[in-house]
């Protein structure tokens, strides 16, 4: 079906989970290891509200009119964006996700614009990291900073006690360890390898 597609097959799974014969496994069947990128966990223990920047305003979005504001920061040229976890943004389902509680949206206002916005989605009482933007021209690590701290901060006051992110690089993996966050395991991606005619 996925080769239908021309997608290529796939196989994505939290290492922790399986035992090392799984992905020893995956690689007897003949798929590589694509990556394998740290899962960072933040137990909260009490996360007050973070010391923002002069003029910075942090809003959890509650509203169509929140989403919008969102929206148009993430889908901006202007904004660098990141989705450092597996799942899907979709439009159409947000207000729903909001409403039922498994969403959490966060906007950061700077003279009362939108420079940056992250996202996280709940799972019970923990909560992930799925997405985040932040205005090109504004990107500075005290912002970055203000913004992840917001972010644990909502997610400690909806009730979540653990927060996971992924982190992309080295840089980010210490980003995160700057944040308290610790490394949890991995994600692991096998994928099937292309033939020389792809």
């Amino acid at each position: 079906v996925m080769r239908d597609q021309q997608r290529v097959p796939r196989v994505r799974y939290l290492d922790g989970l399986f035992p090392p014969i799984f992905g020893q496994s995956l690689a007897k069947l003949g798929l590589e290891c694509e990556f394998e990128l740290p899962v960072m966990a933040y137990r909260q223990q009490e996360m007050p509200a973070p010391a923002l920047p002069e003029a910075v305003q942090a809003q959890h979005v509650t509203d169509h009119e929140g989403m919008a504001t969102w929206w148009y920061v993430w889908r901006n040229a202007y904004y660098e964006v990141s989705t450092p976890g597996a799942e899907p943004l979709l439009l159409g389902r947000d207000m729903a996700a909001l409403d039922g509680g498994t969403q959490m949206n966060l906007i950061l206002y700077r003279y009362g614009f939108p420079v940056a916005v992250a996202r996280l989605t709940r799972h019970a009482d923990s909560a992930h990291l799925a997405a985040v933007a932040m205005m090109r021209e504004l990107q500075t690590p005290e912002l970055m900073r203000a913004l992840h701290q917001s972010a644990l901060h909502l997610a400690h006051e909806q009730g979540c006690d653990l927060v996971f992110a992924i982190a992309q690089d080295e840089a980010e993996h210490s980003f995160y360890d700057g944040l308290g966050y610790e490394q949890f395991g991995h994600i692991v991606s096998y994928v099937e390898p292309r033939s020389d005619a792809e």
